[in-house]
């Protein structure tokens, strides 16, 4: 009995030791040398929060609030697990790092892209690290629930990197070159990018390479809206951010491409384009408002909601109240965007025997303010009206001009029906000749 209670005993005092035995180890010379040696390695002032031992259920050293002064990188909790033969050698080894509840923003990121290794051996080997919940701020864009696992080799270069995103609807698989650049496939599912409008591509692949400077991404296949796009993008960040791409748009839905504020969409059809966009700026944060985007384009079985083309061009009378629609059979044109402001040119539209020409502006107000030719088609723009495009996307107004409601009055008193159309097209002739000779005035004045 004695010696099962000496036994009890002594297992007792070898579990409290164990508990209790690392908050007896001095951990503040420690804890300096562990920010000294990172400041060191990434060139940039680290200050650690805690840092304490663990010995269940394996030994194991753990640091907490680990930041940067600008707190642009920051790690809520760092468990290094050593081989326990290597803590009695030069050389010690980890098997594993893991680090919990990361947040990087774009200016730590790219200087841990940026920044190489020391040559050379080191006294410390790292076999696996682990991640837990990162997340990636890059201007406006947020990269979340970011899940990693590296293996890296025995000179210190990571082997592989496998990593998964926005609850695993996005994987990447990244390898190393020969180059010391790191070549990345990308694959997703059911995954909307945390930049741009808010859409969601049914599938995505991709292959990009990542150097210390730039990002090229290649090959990029996007499903989305029952379509199909295709395209390359490329960013670099030295000097400054740019980031360029060009795509080609297939038989996409435009319900698929606008916000989902509205109930009833304002436009639909199946889109085909070829944007070509750049960004430019000194910051991340300010690259989407420096968009620059061109294309052109060609939507087909387009409706268009909230006003009645075809009545306006008709009759002459106002269109734009909630409620009548327009069914194009094709819509093309030409797409300039810049400052939050869209430019259609060149716009030529088919509804049944209507043809419709002009060119629209939107301002970033959601404002319009363009001008459209309707005529009817195969009479050589007899039977035409010019219409007024104003109001804005909320409550889009179609009207005819000044001196086509003029000449729509006219024309419908000497020959009703078709008197209309050719009345306002002479109208608006005269209108267009009366603005040149005044425009021509006005030359001639500042000449003399």
């Amino acid at each position: 009995m004695a010696t099962i209670t000496k036994g009890l005993l002594a297992a007792g005092l070898i579990l409290i030791g164990l508990v209790l035995g690392p908050a007896w180890i001095p951990t503040a010379d420690l804890r300096q040398a562990i920010e000294i040696h990172l400041t060191n390695e990434l060139g940039r002032s680290i200050r650690v929060g805690r840092l304490y031992f663990a010995l269940i259920p394996r030994p194991q050293l753990v640091v907490e609030d680990v930041a940067d002064e600008k707190r642009t990188l920051r790690v809520g909790q760092v468990r290094a697990m050593p081989a326990v033969g290597s803590l009695f050698s030069e050389r010690i080894v980890l098997r594993q790092l893991r680090l919990r509840d990361i947040h990087i923003e774009a200016e730590a990121l790219r200087f841990l892209v940026a920044r190489r290794q020391a040559p050379g051996p080191s006294d410390l080997v790292v076999q696996r690290i682990r991640i837990d919940n990162a997340t990636l701020h890059a201007g406006q864009a947020s990269f979340d629930d970011i899940q990693a696992e590296i293996l890296i080799r025995p000179d210190g270069r990571p082997q592989r990197i496998d990593a998964t995103l926005d609850g695993k609807r996005l994987r990447l698989q990244v390898l190393p070159t020969s180059t010391g650049a790191l070549q990345i496939a990308i694959q997703g599912h059911d995954w909307s990018p945390p930049f741009g409008p808010s859409v969601r591509f049914e599938h995505v692949e991709a292959t990009a390479l990542l150097e210390p400077n730039r990002l090229e991404a290649w090959n990029v296949q996007v499903r989305i809206g029952g379509g199909s796009a295709f395209g390359f993008v490329s960013a670099r960040w030295t000097p400054a951010w740019t980031v360029t791409g060009e795509f080609s748009l297939r038989d996409i839905a435009l319900t698929s491409l606008l916000t989902r504020d509205e109930a009833v969409p304002a436009i639909e059809g199946r889109l085909q384009a070829t944007p070509r966009f750049v960004m430019r700026a000194r910051q991340a944060d300010k690259l989407l408002g420096r968009m620059e985007l061109a294309s052109d384009f060609v939507v087909r079985d387009a409706i268009v909601r909230k006003f009645d083309l075809e009545a306006a061009a008709r009759s002459g009378s106002p269109a734009g109240k909630a409620g009548p629609i327009t069914r194009f059979d094709r819509i093309a044109g030409h797409l300039a965007f810049r400052r939050g402001q869209f430019q259609f040119s060149e716009l030529e539209a088919h509804s049944g025997v209507l043809v419709a020409t002009g060119s629209v502006a939107i301002g970033a107000d959601r404002s319009l303010n363009g001008r459209v030719d309707a005529q009817i088609r195969n009479t050589g723009g007899l039977l035409a009206i010019p219409l007024r495009v104003s109001g804005s996307l909320d409550d889009p107004r179609i009207t005819p001009t000044t001196g086509a409601m003029a000449g729509a009055v006219i024309g419908s008193a000497l020959l009703p029906g078709a008197g209309t159309a050719m009345g306002a097209k002479v109208g608006q002739l005269a209108e267009d000749f009366f603005d040149a000779l005044r425009g021509d005035s006005k030359r001639r004045g500042r000449r003399n």
